[in-house]
């Protein structure tokens, strides 16, 4: 593709890290609700979503080009959307709160630090991952995240993720 051909579909570097980010955050929903789908108790489906997002962001070039962009979104003059990431961190809190309804989940932590550190846990494991070994390790990793927080350390042996490469595993 030439640069001639980038230019007539998008009109500055800024709109194409906008569209890389857009679809990213599409394909991060697709992923959500794929697990919804499974209709997983809420913590195993907790645990496949991480264990999902993991592997696309191992094996899909698209996630592993909108995360870059995301780090060095304050060099991007409009800036790059972030209500995805908020989104994220609400879906993972949807799935703690039903959890803690069920008796699932107890202890005095919200819903909400628990979503949040979670969240933050996950990408904070991707991005040593990508530092140290270019994603390699990167299902383990975030294992050893689930494996760190009690709840979710509980089920995640049936919710491990298979490593299929990331679109295959988007479709269920």
């Amino acid at each position: 593709m030439t640069k001639g051909a980038v230019y007539f579909h998008f009109t500055n570097k800024e709109t194409i890290a906008v569209a890389v980010s857009e679809k990213y955050f599409a394909r991060l929903a697709a992923q959500s609700a794929g697990v919804k789908r499974l209709k997983l108790p809420p913590l195993q489906a907790t645990v496949k979503l991480l264990n999902r997002v993991a592997v696309a962001l191992r094996d899909d070039n698209l996630f592993q080009a909108a995360v870059r962009l995301h780090l060095d979104r304050h060099l991007i003059d409009n800036g790059l959307p972030t209500r995805p990431f908020a989104d994220f961190i609400a879906h993972c809190e949807e799935l703690l709160t039903e959890a803690k309804r069920l008796g699932q989940l107890h202890g005095d932590a919200s819903q909400e630090s628990l979503a949040r550190v979670l969240v933050a846990s996950f990408f904070g494991a991707q991005h040593i991952s990508w530092a140290l070994n270019d994603r390699t390790d990167i299902v383990d990793r975030v294992q050893e995240t689930i494996d760190a927080i009690p709840p979710l350390h509980q089920c995640s042996g049936s919710a491990r993720a298979d490593n299929a490469p990331a679109h295959q595993d988007a479709r269920a």
